[in-house]
């Protein structure tokens, strides 16, 4: 019992001293006789004492392992190997180091016994080797395989079961070293035999390989390494070198890994070279060190030239150029420096070569292409004394140039040369052009030509200025001959630059950005080169001018200066950031435009509010401007004259669209002269200008609030002051002359009759300028009518002469009138106060029409116009010796002409029609039974128009007694048409008549015996005819007083004019008179027949047998107005007593009253006037001032 405890106690005590984990190799091999293998396995941590192997999950206890270098091996015995599992079978393999220990890792093997391989030496130099041997079928893609040499893990190839492949390491000396094969787990061990191969060798020659950035030193050669690294001995140091781009044995190449060995050594300098591989060393050769690279070719052309390739050639000693081939060609090599090399090449045809540069041993290939010729190009040229050079491209080195200047042959140049890049040709011609002249150059070779237009400039000068690193536009002023861009370039540091201006002595131009420091400057002027430097330095802060403008697709633009014509700027909006393009050439002569993308202003913002703004731009920030918020400005302008104050006005007004009333944020420059705005509003601006202006297209800029508006205005000369031939009064002292350009801004001068005197400024009255001067200051006073004469003086130049007659008023009294002129009248007449009687110093305008002044009164005016005038009231406009005077007078419609039933024959045998609106100044038509007759003009015969009738073969055909129907047409309408009776005389026997009234026979010849026919007026008063015969007429006469009067007696229209006696005959017996005597007055049968009126004013009616006391009718003005036909029968008045009655200013016109309306009188358009007994006013005056006592 106590040796079973002692047993479990030594067992815990051996578990617990034996609990590592084992570490398993990834090999195995086998130990013992065929048949009864133990496998060997290898690894670390091993029990010291036994060990359990668990193979495909069978456990063995292996004895204690054994030291082996750092190691321990241990063999299991037979048994742990299933004698079942076939050659190739999986094997999983762990183990412990104590019962309940922890697990090793597990190994997945295949279980191999027959591998075997059959040995051969191999090269130091490494590369591939092929073993034979027993392996199997292995599948390498399940990486079974392993090789070793002396532990380094060799590269496998390829494995079949007879052979293997695989790149052995390089070896510094020969001699065997340890070989191992894996197979599936399984290591086979012997050892490899290395020997000596062929020594490397390498070209006399090398070259600079690029990798990452560094150039390092390349050879070409044979016997190299391709799967080891080489060495490369420099000046007897070894270093390591890349493994061959090819096999071992062909031609390839090798670079050493590092820049170190070569950067010590001196260019053009001699240093040592040498390669050994697998412990052979190759020959040593001497190079110079040079580093060779091309970094700039040009095309080569088939005709042969001269060329420059740009690039690093070492020290630049020629005498190291070992050999320089171009194909199969050698060309002829000018010249060397560390950047380039030029030479001369040879004719060939047009392909790709290669051109293979030794210098020292360093060898550069460059492939190089020849192109067929293109026609040469002439770039530039100097012409100095009398020597043209052309500067060009592709002119023939070994082909004749032939020169042409202005199509004259210039000469031929057999060769040319190279000069800064350019090939050069020179000749010299028979004469040169002037300065500025434009002059062509042809140059043909091998039958190319090309022609170049130059300018003839024989030198260039500028005065140039600093510019700034971020680029922007500069100005140089200098000499520069041309005005024309498009012959202009201009390059910094190769870099074409835009070109704005150029003058003979200044150029504009944009530059691009550039570090700090010089810069070359070219500039070739109509082919004219001159070449400069320009230094650049950092920017100026920038500023932020105090104008903003609007683009055409409605973005803010802002204008300064040492803004970034390259880089992003930005806009300080209220503080606020926003994008901006970079800066352009500005509208505004050396300023800077930028344009603010960001639509937030107009959003923002409300017309005409004010906001702040900045600029950003390369790191620096401008001043602040505060800026008025307006969207859009327009002006229309029209032209101006260069001195203020001579057109209408003491300011200017220009309408338009302005966004603003405050006159403090606007300003306005007319070319370049600061004006004085007097104010604004959203649509017009009052200004004027204060100084003389240069005459012609000038620039108008407007400044509101920063937004500037630009366009260009017609500055003219004020034209010389015109005085109009009229004037006025504005008071009784104060005489006003009018005319145009006076002065708005100061006094005017008034010349009268060679005295000056001091007039009033300027003002404006519906356009005309008007001055005022005080007459009372006259040296000699006026009279009414007496002739003056005036000039204005104005601040630029003297008026012209006008004589006026001096007048204080004038007064016209204006009636209706006609618009037809000459019709119802010859001429027009208006009573007045006109103060003349010279027609000449009158003119007289109704509207728009001029009258024609046929004489004039100081109390009347006659005048008639040619055209017709407007209905309705129109202005009358009178000019008397310059007084102006205006009133208005009614035209009216002219009636249609009224022919008048009668009718007569003159002296001279003429048909005379009477009537109204005839025609006097154009011929009128007479119509006779429906047949138009002219007629001349009328004439006015007592009140009355008249047309004596001349043509008498329209009543040649008719007969005494016949009726004939007439009307007349003036001109423009018809009159009424009358039938007349065709009569040539009328004779009759008066007898004297009684004054008391009665009735009378006369006899004589009548031809009618019609009484509708007849009317019949004594003393202007019809008579009642009461029986008319051929040979005699009876009728009822009224009384009258005892005298001559009138008899005029009308038959069917005809007229025969005489006289009656009117006589006091024996009074009746009283048995004879029945009714003759009654209280009152009383009229029987009285009638009155066809009274006309004419312009006539009557005052004192009368009415017969009617008692009126008192009555008084006063200024009845009846014009133009005619009663016709009235008729009274019959009437009675008794004993009717009208007192105190007054009628004033009563007219009467065209009233016909008729007491037989189917009959109308043949006498409807005779005027009548009453001749009254002065008894009988006095008796009526009598009774008027008693009626006045009973009141």
């Amino acid at each position: 019992m106590k040796i079973q405890i002692i047993l479990i106690l030594c067992l815990f005590y051996f578990i617990k001293l034996n609990n590592s984990q084992a570490n398993l190799f990834d090999t195995y091999t086998w130990t013992g006789d065929v048949g009864n293998y133990s496998i060997v396995l290898t690894g670390t941590d091993f029990s010291i004492e036994d060990n359990f192997v668990y193979v495909n999950g069978i456990a063995s206890i292996c004895s204690r392992p054994t030291n082996v270098d750092t190691y321990q091996r241990l063999v299991c015995p037979p048994l742990a190997i299933n004698s079942l599992l076939a050659e190739g079978g999986n094997l999983a393999v762990y183990m412990k180091t104590a019962i309940g220990g922890p697990i090793s890792n597990t190994q997945n093997w295949k279980l191999f016994k027959k591998i075997t391989v059959t040995l051969k030496d191999i090269n130091t130099s490494g590369g591939p080797v092929t073993l034979s041997g027993q392996f199997l079928n292995v599948d390498l893609s399940n990486t079974l395989v392993r090789v070793k040499i002396q532990g380094v893990e060799c590269q496998v190839l390829s494995v079949t079961s007879s052979q293997i492949q695989f790149i052995s390491p390089q070896k510094p000396s020969s001699g065997s070293y340890p070989f191992s094969l894996v197979v599936g787990g399984f290591e086979y061990t012997s050892n490899i035999n290395y020997v000596y191969g062929s020594p490397p060798t390498f070209d006399n020659k090398y070259s600079w390989k690029t990798v990452n950035g560094k150039k390092l030193l390349a050879l070409s050669g044979k016997y190299f390494s391709q799967d080891s690294n080489n060495i490369i001995i420099v000046n007897g140091l070894e270093y390591t070198a890349s493994t061959a781009d090819a096999a071992f044995g062909s031609q390839a190449s090798i670079y050493l890994l590092s820049d170190v060995p070569t950067n010590s050594i001196a260019q053009g300098a001699s240093f040592q070279v040498s390669v050994k591989v697998g412990g052979q060393t190759s020959d040593v050769k001497n190079f110079n060190f040079i580093k060779l690279l091309v970094t700039k070719t040009t095309s080569l052309i088939d005709i042969g030239g001269v060329a420059v390739f740009e690039g690093e050639f070492g020290n630049g000693d020629i005498t190291l150029i070992k050999s320089l081939t171009i194909g199969l060609l050698t060309p002829n090599l000018q010249i060397l420096n560390t950047t380039a090399i030029k030479f001369q090449y040879p004719k060939q045809n047009v392909g790709t070569y290669n051109m293979i540069l030794n210098m020292g041993g360093c060898e550069l290939i460059t492939s190089i292409t020849y192109s067929a010729t293109p026609a040469p190009i002439i770039s530039k040229y100097t012409w100095s004394d009398n020597v043209l050079s052309l500067f060009g491209q592709w002119f023939g080195y070994y082909e004749q140039n032939l020169i042409y200047i202005n199509n004259v042959n210039a000469g031929t140049v057999q060769s040319a040369t190279l000069s800064s890049g350019y090939d050069v040709v020179s000749v010299s011609p028979s004469s040169s052009p002037s300065i500025g002249d434009s002059f062509t150059v042809r140059i043909t070779v091998n039958g190319r030509s090309t022609t170049a237009n130059f300018v003839y400039i024989q030198s260039v000068s500028m005065t140039k200025k600093t510019l700034i690193t971020p680029g922007g536009i500069a100005t140089f002023t200098g000499s520069y001959t041309v005005s024309n861009p498009n012959i202009v370039s201009l390059k910094i540091d190769g870099t074409q630059c835009q070109l704005s201006v150029i003058s003979p002595t200044s150029i504009k131009f944009i530059y691009p950005p550039k570090a700090i420091g010089q810069y070359s400057l070219l500039i070739n002027i109509g082919g004219f080169e001159y070449t400069t430097t320009v230094q650049y330095t950092n920017p100026p802060t920038p500023t932020l001018s105090k104008t903003y403008r609007w683009s055409n697709t409605g973005e803010l633009i802002f204008t300064g200066t040492g803004i970034s014509y390259v880089n992003q700027n930005q806009i300080l909006i209220n503080g606020i950031p926003y994008d901006a393009t970079p800066a352009v050439n500005s509208q505004v002569s050396g300023f800077d435009d930028i344009t603010f993308t960001s639509n937030i202003a107009t959003i923002l913002f409300r017309e005409d509010q004010f906001f702040t703004a900045q600029v950003s731009t390369n790191g620096l920030v401008s001043n602040i401007v505060t800026f008025n918020f307006i969207k859009n400005i327009t002006m229309n302008v029209t032209d101006i004259y260069n001195a203020s104050g001579y057109k209408g006005s003491s300011y200017t007004r220009f309408y338009g669209t302005f966004g603003t009333s405050n006159t403090s944020i606007v300003s306005l420059i007319i070319d370049n002269v600061p004006c004085t705005v007097f104010s604004i509003s959203p649509t017009s601006i009052d200004f004027s200008n204060n100084y003389n202006m240069n005459l012609g297209d000038c620039i108008l800029i407007l400044n509101i609030g920063g937004l500037v508006y630009s366009t260009s205005i017609n500055v003219i000369t004020p034209p010389g002051s015109k005085l109009l031939k009229t004037y006025n009064w504005i008071s009784n002292d104060n005489m006003v002359f009018m005319g145009s350009t006076f002065c708005y801004n100061g006094p005017n001068i008034v010349n009268i009759n060679g005295i000056e005197y001091e007039a009033s400024y300027a003002y404006s009255v519906n356009g005309i300028d008007h001055i005022y001067f005080d007459v009372t200051v006259l040296i000699s006073s006026l009279t009414i009518g007496q002739q003056f004469t005036v000039r204005v003086i104005t601040g630029i130049g003297y008026s012209n002469s006008v004589s006026f007659l001096y007048m204080k008023s004038i007064s016209i009294n204006t009636v209706g009138i006609y618009n037809i002129d000459g019709l119802g009248s010859l001429s027009t007449i208006f009573y007045g106060s006109y103060g003349i009687s010279d027609s000449n110093a009158v003119s007289l305008y109704i509207g728009d029409v001029e009258c024609t002044i046929n004489s004039i009164e100081p109390t009347l005016i006659n005048f008639s116009h040619t055209l017709n005038l407007k209905i309705g009231s129109n202005n009358l406009h009178i000019n008397i010796g310059g007084l102006e005077y205006d009133t208005t007078v009614y035209v009216m419609s002219a009636p249609a002409p009224i022919l008048l039933n009668c009718y007569y024959w003159s002296v001279d045998g003429n048909l005379v029609l009477k009537g109204s609106t005839f025609n006097y100044k154009s011929p009128n038509k007479v119509n006779i039974n429906s047949v138009d007759f002219n007629s001349p003009s009328a004439y006015s015969n007592n009140g009355f128009d008249q047309i004596e009738f001349n043509d008498n073969s329209s009543t040649s055909s008719l007969t005494i007694g016949q009726s004939f129907t007439v009307y007349v047409f003036n001109g423009f309408e018809n009159s009424n048409s009358i039938t007349f009776v065709y009569l040539k005389s009328i004779s009759i026997n008066t007898q004297s008549l009684n004054n008391t009234g009665g009735d009378a026979t006369f006899s004589g010849e009548f031809y009618v015996s019609n009484t509708s026919l007849v009317s019949l007026l004594v003393d202007n008063v019809e008579v009642q005819v009461t029986h008319i015969s051929p040979n005699s007429i009876s009728f009822q006469y009224p009384a009258n007083s005892n005298g001559e009067y009138n008899l005029l007696i009308k038959i069917g229209g005809f007229e025969y004019l005489t006289t009656v006696q009117y006589v006091t005959k024996p009074t009746p017996s009283p048995s004879q008179t029945t009714n003759s005597q009654t209280s009152d007055t009383q009229t029987t049968g009285t009638q009155t027949t066809g009274t006309q009126t004419t312009g006539t004013q009557t005052t004192g009616t009368q009415t017969i047998g009617t008692q009126t006391t008192g009555t008084q009718t006063t200024g009845t003005q009846t014009t133009g107005t005619q009663t016709t036909g009235t008729q009274t029968t019959g009437t009675q008045t008794t004993g009717t007593q009208t007192t105190g009655t007054q009628t004033t200013g009563t007219q009467t016109t065209g009233t016909q009253t008729s007491g037989e309306p189917d009959e109308p009188s043949d006498e409807e358009h005779l005027s009548i006037s009453f001749k009254l007994p002065i008894s009988f006013i006095l008796t009526q005056l009598s009774l008027f001032l008693l009626s006045l006592l009973f009141l």
